[in-house]
Parts: structure tokens; C-alpha cells; sequence
């Protein structure tokens, strides 16, 4: 038994945040009408299983949109329209589930990535893979446009007041009671 060769090392973490459109599984990957691609395949070195028997550490993180067709039909519908992290290991038989996340959400792998998913929709999903997890934010969607904006009203002339003015009078104190004239 000879064991697969290592996987590629991950991207240094200066590069630029990568931004993918991953198409369902079950569509034609040779269409260009969904997504640029099936699944991102990301080296992962420092990945360890957390299912026991399972010791050597590295192998692949595969990301993937599953959604309710294909293969993928089966699979419990909480798992729906969701993006999948999978450890593929390196040195022992077998995958296990790191994150499902859904549109909104990010993760961070154990190299310093983060994966944030920004939409999810029935044929594809947009994902995010950063360094940071201000560069995965994932853009604000654009308001759909609107009827045009209409002129602004005029000012309408200033009213006259229903009250007069206040006056003010100065304060003094009170005055001194008035003496009776003598008889």
C-alpha cells in the first residue's frame, strides 16, 4: 500500500481573498452557464481528524455547494443550499465533515483562512476564501433600481404665526404698598 503523495502546499497568507461562484455538484461541469467550478480544493497540512482511530494529521479541505439534486438528493434537507468543508485526510481512508455553512456565514480553517459564504441560490453559491475575516466580508448586494427620483417640492411660503409674538417685560420687584392719604 502505497501512501497518496502530500498535497500542495496552502496559498502563503498574503494572498488576495479568492472570490468563486461553485455550481450545485450535479451540473455539467463543462458549461460555463453556472459557476466557475464543482468544488475548491484547499491544502491543509495542519488539519486533524476528530473521529477517533484517526491520528496523522493533514490532508485537503474540499468545498462544495450541495443542494437538493443528484447525489446530493438524499442527503438530509438541513443540508440543503448549504456549502460543505470536508476534511479529505491525507494518509488514512475516509472524509469527515469540519462546517456546513449557509449564506451569511464563515469559517475559519486551521491554516488562518476563512471561508465565508455570501449567497446561496438554486444553482450556485458565491464564496469567499480570505486571510482575514474583514477581507472574506462578502459584498453588499446592490439595491435593484428604482423609479427615478422625482423633483423636490417647493419650500412653501412661511405661515404667519396664530399668536403674536410674546412681549417681555423686565422683572421688578414688587412695589412698595401705597400710603393712605392723611384726613
Amino acid at each position: 500500500l502505497v501512501a497518496p503523495p502530500p498535497p500542495p502546499p496552502a496559498p502563503p497568507l498574503s494572498a488576495p481573498a479568492l472570490h468563486v461562484e461553485l455550481r450545485s455538484l450535479p451540473l455539467d461541469p463543462s458549461g460555463t452557464a453556472f459557476g466557475e467550478a464543482s468544488a475548491i480544493v484547499l491544502a491543509c497540512p495542519s488539519c486533524a481528524s476528530s473521529t477517533p482511530g484517526y491520528t496523522a494529521p493533514g490532508g485537503q479541505l474540499v468545498i462544495s455547494y450541495r443542494t437538493p439534486h443528484g447525489y446530493d438528493a438524499g442527503i438530509d434537507s438541513s443540508q440543503h443550499n448549504t456549502i460543505s468543508v470536508h476534511l479529505q485526510r491525507a494518509f488514512e481512508a475516509g472524509s469527515e465533515v469540519y462546517a456546513i455553512l449557509s449564506a451569511g456565514q464563515a469559517y475559519e480553517e486551521l491554516t488562518g483562512r476563512f471561508i465565508a459564504v455570501c449567497t446561496t441560490q438554486e444553482s450556485t453559491a458565491s464564496v469567499i476564501i480570505a486571510t482575514s475575516l474583514a477581507e472574506a466580508a462578502c459584498p453588499s448586494p446592490s439595491p435593484p433600481p428604482g423609479p427615478p427620483a422625482s423633483p423636490p417640492l417647493p419650500t412653501p411660503p412661511a405661515s404667519p404665526p396664530l399668536l403674536p409674538p410674546p412681549r417681555l417685560f423686565p422683572f421688578s420687584p414688587r412695589p412698595a404698598p401705597c400710603a393712605r392719604p392723611q384726613p
